[in-house]
């Protein structure tokens, strides 16, 4: 039973892919990968839970693959006439730069020394003895820098790739933006959030792959994995944990990290019934509460997962279920189906639209934005994801505005000082 659920599984994952087969390696990929890791991690963690609630989590994803794919499907009826792709890179991006690159090197520079400066008198979580309760005890002092952690870096870092990926770019040029791209990615990755520099990485995959047209994105995408296989070995001591008396590398602790809290929201349907929204509701009362808009409940429905797995928790740690799971748990198998055929519908739109994006800051907004959906499946709740990265981007669009306008005023004045001395 279990191998026949996973055989649907993966049938409706080459369907997915075969719908967006004009980008194959784009947004869908990511999702069915992340998708698909889960099924697998269910597969070899069904000893930890009854064998019967393993095949009810796995016929979830079944559900949630097939309604994504069915949402899909929906938009190409809804819009059968579609624009060509476009036949040379010019017509598909117009390569017109919102700020030159000794300008954005500036904003580099400034954002390196800010995020340096949440290091000074604290700690680098990842060199600490328990990085877990580091990292989170980071988070708490410097919250402010989270933002620029999470949001920041990527965006900027897709600024960096656009420049190193124009027409002729100069060899100083290459060397100075892929010298600040991997300043970012080890100051992510010094935080202990393991999954932040892939993250990145992903991101200006698909900024390269959305925006190249006659390049083979192959040599790019096996870069990405042998960054995360190596980030992954040299995290391998601070994550190594055992189960079974097996000790796993940092990708079976991940695995594992993701597909517990989806089989406990099985479970918690199974004996309290479905919540019919609740946790969105308690999570957007939680959000409300910290800004001191009414009563603020206990904790998010994360936090309360991870004490359900794994009991007492005084360092509030969180147990995201993801997008399936959280769905699930509220509406059941028909509400999981209708939600995901709703998401489906609407990255796919998000995927459309990256695609023909003719200016270079759309695009890598756009691209941020099909980041989120692919966070929230992988590694957060609903309105978790969509409040801290929603947030995290507003701040980031009101701080590249600014300096935009700055920059743009030091120009003006430059050219009609020259001009006036002339």
């Amino acid at each position: 039973m279990d191998f026949v659920t996973i055989l649907i599984f993966f049938g409706f994952l080459i369907l997915v892919l075969y719908e967006t087969k004009e980008k194959i390696l784009g947004i869908f990929f990511f999702i069915s990968i992340a998708m698909a890791s889960q099924v697998i991690g269910i597969y070899l963690f069904q000893h930890v839970f009854p064998s019967q609630r393993s095949i009810v989590t796995l016929f979830l994803f079944d559900i949630s693959i097939a309604g994504i794919w069915v949402g899909i499907r929906i938009y190409k009826l809804l819009f059968s006439k579609k624009p060509p792709l476009p036949k040379t890179e010019s017509e598909n991006t117009k390569l017109t730069f919102p700020i030159s690159f000794r300008w954005l090197m500036v904003f580099v520079f400034v954002l390196i020394i800010i995020l340096f400066y949440s290091f000074v008198d604290y700690y680098i979580p990842l060199l600490t003895a328990n990085s877990q309760i580091a990292k989170l005890q980071f988070a708490a002092g410097r919250g402010i820098y989270m933002r620029l952690f999470k949001t920041f870096i990527p965006i900027t870092a897709m600024f960096i790739l656009a420049h190193i990926l124009a027409q002729k770019p100069t060899m100083n040029k290459k060397f100075l933006g892929i010298t600040a791209i991997i300043i970012l990615i080890i100051l992510s990755f010094f935080t202990a959030y393991k999954a932040w520099p892939a993250y990145v990485l992903i991101l200006m995959f698909l900024y390269y792959y959305y925006t190249k047209k006659h390049t083979n994105p192959y040599y790019f995408l096996t870069t990405i994995l042998f960054s995360i296989i190596t980030a992954l070995g040299i995290t391998y001591f601070a994550y190594r944990t055992n189960i079974g008396n097996t000790s796993l590398l940092l990708l079976g602790r991940m695995t594992q990290n993701q597909v517990l809290p989806v089989i406990k929201c099985v479970e918690i349907a199974e004996r309290d019934g479905f919540r019919m929204g609740s946790t969105f509701t308690n999570d957007i009362q939680y959000l409300l509460g910290t800004l001191r808009i009414g009563e603020r409940p206990d904790k998010v429905f994360a936090v309360e997962l991870y004490d359900r797995l794994y009991g007492s928790n005084p360092n509030n740690f969180t147990a995201p279920p993801g997008l399936v799971g959280e769905l699930f748990v509220n509406f059941g198998f028909i509400g999981l189906f209708l939600f995901s055929l709703v998401f489906g519908f609407f990255v796919y739109i998000l995927h459309r639209k990256t695609i023909y994006s003719e200016s270079i800051q759309s695009k890598i907004y756009l691209l941020y934005l099909l980041y989120t959906a692919l966070f929230m499946v992988f590694g957060g709740t609903v309105i978790g994801t969509l409040e801290d990265l929603g947030i995290s981007m507003l701040l980031f669009i009101i701080v590249w505005n600014i300096y935009l306008t700055v920059v743009r005023l030091i120009d003006t004045t430059t050219v009609l000082s020259t001009l006036s001395n002339e």
